[in-house]
């Protein structure tokens, strides 16, 4: 089917001098196109370029918020974010997982911090209840003792989010890693014992 065009307008779109888009308008009887019609146009098409810009962002933003899921699931970290002025807070499943919750278990602050041990809520405490966002990243290490007993040990990395009063986080399982030091450490120990009860024992046979 052929379509004879007796009528045409266009406007284009420029950013730096340089071109961004057309919008062409046709009709098939003879006609001349107001000032009004030609503006119209124009507005048109800058609204259709925008509605096309924030498309693009979208889905760029998407496909980014995806391949940190990914990272982030990879690693088994958690994420969180805790609103300073209104006591919220949001944790991720893996967060919540991690310090003992179930999905709808974890609204405020305090809910966070229930399963943390004793001997190291002072410091969580300290850090986050406060009235002024703070203007540094902080990083902490601190256990937590599981429903059944058990306990883990997280290691969390947080940072006040920008204009906000949102402080963000990320948190990881380090359980095996302070086992290890902590095994470490006593065999250290137990290794100076050994050793001054040996010093003290040459010293003895010697005097005698």
């Amino acid at each position: 089917m052929r379509t004879s065009i007796a009528a045409f307008t266009a406007v284009t779109l420029l950013r730096d001098a340089q071109w961004l888009a057309a919008l062409c308008v046709e009709q098939a009887t003879a006609r001349i196109w107001t000032r009004w019609e030609i503006e119209l146009t124009r507005i048109v098409a800058e609204q259709i370029w925008h509605a096309v810009e924030r498309a693009r962002a979208e889905a760029a933003l998407e496909a980014s918020e995806h391949k940190l899921r990914l990272g982030l699931m990879a690693a088994n970290l958690g994420t969180w974010r805790y609103d300073i002025s209104s006591g919220v807070f949001e944790g991720d499943d893996v967060t919540r997982r991690m310090h003992g919750f179930g999905p709808d278990q974890v609204e405020t602050l305090e809910d966070a911090v229930r399963h943390v041990h004793p001997d190291d809520l002072r410091d969580i405490q300290r850090a986050f209840v406060t009235t002024s966002t703070p203007t540094t990243s902080l990083r902490s290490e601190y256990r937590v003792v599981l429903p059944d007993g058990g306990t883990r040990w997280i290691s969390n990395l947080s940072m006040p989010q920008p204009a906000t009063t949102w402080i963000v986080g990320v948190v990881a399982d380090i359980t095996e890693r302070k086992r290890k030091e902590i095994d470490l450490q006593n065999r250290y120990r137990e290794q100076g014992r050994t050793l001054r009860l040996l010093l003290e024992n040459a010293a003895q046979g010697i005097l005698s």
